[in-house]
C-alpha cells in the first residue's frame, strides 16, 4: 500500500462522515451533492433499490422527515482499494433507529441498530464530493 492508497482511504472516511452527518442534520443539500447523478442506494426499510441521487434524497428526506431523529455512527471501516478511482467498504454501524416524537421507548436497545454499512465509491475526479 503506497502513501496515495493511505490519502484515498482517508478520503473514503470523510465522505462517509459527510453522509452520515447530512442525512443525521437532515442537510438535504449536502446529502444530495455525496452523490452521483447515476447513483444507486438499497435501503432496507423499504426493501428496494433507489436509482439517481434526486431519487435516493427524496425518499431520505420524507423518511426523516420532521420529528424524525437519526444518529449515525460507522466504526471500523474496512476499505479496499481495487484501483484509484474504485473502492468498496464494510462498516460496523451503531445507527440509531429513527422513531418519531410520539414513540415511546422502554429502553436504550430499541435505539440500536445493528448489522453492516456496505458501501462503494466510483468518483469522478475525487473520492471527495
Amino acid at each position: 500500500m503506497d502513501v496515495s492508497e493511505l490519502i484515498a482511504i482517508e478520503e473514503i472516511k470523510r465522505l462517509k462522515a459527510r453522509y452520515f452527518r447530512a442525512a443525521d442534520e437532515k442537510d438535504w443539500h449536502t446529502l444530495r451533492g455525496l452523490f452521483t447523478d447515476d447513483a444507486r442506494a438499497w435501503y432496507p426499510g423499504p426493501a428496494r433499490w433507489f436509482t439517481g441521487a434526486d431519487e435516493i434524497v427524496a425518499w431520505a428526506s420524507g423518511f426523516l422527515g420532521p420529528g424524525t431523529i437519526i444518529v449515525h455512527h460507522g466504526f471500523m471501516p474496512e476499505i479496499t482499494i481495487a484501483t484509484m478511482s474504485i473502492s468498496s467498504s464494510v462498516r460496523v454501524p451503531d445507527a440509531g433507529d429513527s422513531w418519531g416524537p410520539d414513540t415511546t421507548v422502554r429502553s436504550i436497545d430499541e435505539l440500536e441498530g445493528n448489522g453492516r454499512f456496505s458501501s462503494s465509491c466510483q468518483p469522478g475526479s475525487a473520492w471527495m464530493r
